[in-house]
């Protein structure tokens, strides 16, 4: 009596194919190029339909394809990074999905694979942002630390338009064609304000109002203060225009007693006054008796 041949427990080749009933290619295992190593599955009409294969940089790489042969989805993991892409049926990419050590990112295309809206967040800093039709930023959201920011753009890509809270304040922000803040609205210490800026960002127009007290000012172009309004609600409008040191020059105003001016010099010291003052005015009245 023979005794059986122990049956092999370890199969070796360079290649491995596996064939259907039809004798058709339905897979393929292998390795394509020296340190590629790599899996293949095909479709009964040859197509190929999922790939999966090691490179020699230790990257791996998954992909999945429809019945015509187009990526649909593909995910590649590497030492330093994992990414996810979805295309659509004409293998245009259309979501992508990246993480690595530093950042995580989500883009979006159109089906003529121009970026349309990305988010991500990386140092510390979390943002989307939305494109046009021609790939251009046109709008965004970011929040840095606790301060969150939405900007608009134009068609040339400049942003426009400003909203933040910065320590529970909300700013409203316009800016020019060159990116130059012309006007803002705020809120400080609770209560609302105006700017208007020139082109040079120098501030040129302010208002701040609050319960009791309104406040208008007009600056220069070297940033100097040429003149104020100010409403006070216990005691009347008060209007002071400045010179080119912002040293109040006149001062008109109205309060109980009724409407008054007063004229300065540059040190400060009246030189006209109306009505005079109670002391002139008795001494003008015994004058005239």
């Amino acid at each position: 009596m023979g005794i059986a041949a122990p049956k092999p427990k370890t199969i070796e080749a360079e290649k491995f194919v596996l064939l259907g009933a039809d004798g058709k290619t339905r897979g393929v295992w292998g390795e394509y190029k020296v340190g590629t190593v790599g899996l293949e599955v095909l479709d009964k009409n040859g197509t190929s339909r999922l790939r999966l294969g090691a490179d020699e940089d230790d990257s791996m790489g998954l992909g999945l394809s429809d019945t015509k042969g187009k990526l649909r989805m593909g995910l590649g993991v590497t030492q330093e990074s994992t990414g996810l892409s979805v295309g659509d049926q004409n293998g245009e990419l259309r979501v992508s999905l990246t993480v690595n050590e530093n950042q995580t990112g989500l883009s979006i295309h159109d089906k003529k694979g121009k970026l349309r809206a990305g988010l991500g967040d990386a140092q510390g800093k979390s943002i989307l942002e939305l494109r046009d039709e021609n790939g251009r930023p046109r709008a965004g959201l970011r929040v840095t630390g606790d301060v969150p920011e939405l900007w608009l753009a134009d068609n040339n890509r400049a942003k426009r338009v400003f909203i933040c809270v910065s320590e529970n304040e909300p700013v409203l922000r316009l800016a020019d064609e060159n990116g130059k803040r012309r006007a803002e609205m705020f809120f400080s210490e609770g209560e609302p304000g105006l700017r208007l800026l020139d082109k040079n960002e120098q501030p040129r127009v302010a208002m701040l109002a609050a319960d009791d007290v309104w406040n208008f000012g007009l600056w220069d172009g070297k940033g100097k203060a040429r003149a104020g309004l100010m409403f006070v609600a216990l005691t009347g409008p008060c209007l002071s225009l400045y010179d080119e040191n912002e040293k109040v020059q006149l001062v008109l105003y109205v309060d109980d007693e009724g409407a008054g001016a007063r004229v300065q010099d540059e040190k400060g010291t009246i030189i006209w006054e109306a009505p005079p003052p109670e002391d002139e005015s008795a001494d003008a009245e015994a004058g005239e008796e």
